[in-house]
């Protein structure tokens, strides 16, 4: 596959090209993944809590599931918290890492041409 223009650019933003980068850390974009999936599906239970409170509580004028609400509540709360956690911090690792073999990598490539692509090109 062809990843460069005529014009020396690279197709889809050079994404082909990462690729096989990204393939070395299967586990972490798979961890990042299921916990944006799961942050995004507890956020789909917010209305729902708000609509039973409103049902419930203000339309009926009735406290009687009010502790169990509260729990149910904060639950869905702490558990978009750690979702959201877990999911930044293996995005700014991944990140990190990622950017770390990919400067190892071109600093390689470099060391391993010759000395006729240096008296040829401006490097630096």
């Amino acid at each position: 596959m062809k990843t460069t223009k005529k014009d020396g650019s690279l197709r889809f933003f050079g994404i082909p090209k990462m690729i096989p980068m990204v393939l070395r850390f299967k586990k972490e974009v798979a961890i990042i993944s299921l916990t944006a999936l799961a942050s995004g599906v507890l956020d789909l239970f917010g209305p729902l809590f708000n609509r039973y409170a409103l049902n419930h509580f203000v339309t009926e004028g009735t406290l009687d599931t009010l502790p169990q609400f509260i729990g149910l509540y904060l639950l869905m709360l702490a558990l978009i918290g750690i979702t959201a956690y877990i999911n930044i911090k293996v995005q700014i690792a991944t990140e990190v890492t990622m950017n770390r073999d990919m400067r190892n990598d071109a600093f390689s490539h470099l060391q391993e041409l010759s000395f006729d692509y240096y008296s040829s090109n401006s490097v630096g």
